[in-house]
């Protein structure tokens, strides 16, 4: 677990993992910005989940364009998040 886009993608290059489940808030790089240079670096080998609280209209238009594979709004039940990163959802 990581807590700062920076961090996350640092980590995923070295790691290359195969899901990601990405906060959209999250400090130095949010989370949107994170899916677009995780799509740039290792494409659709990466399964990339968000998961926001976020339910401003001006969000939604942001995510909608981003390259995330699901998007999840909290609170979310474990059983969804992990169907979501195992492709089930």
């Amino acid at each position: 677990m990581v807590y700062d886009g920076q961090e996350a993608l640092s980590n995923a290059a070295v790691y290359l993992p195969e899901a990601v489940l990405l906060d959209i808030g999250i400090p130095s790089i949010d989370g949107i910005e994170v899916a677009r240079q995780l799509r740039k670096t290792q494409g659709n080998s990466v399964r990339i989940v968000a998961c926001t609280g976020y339910a401003q209209e001006a969000i939604r238009d942001q995510l909608r364009d981003a390259p995330f594979d699901v998007i999840l709004q909290k609170p979310v039940a474990l059983e969804t998040i992990l169907d979501a990163l195992t492709g089930s959802a």
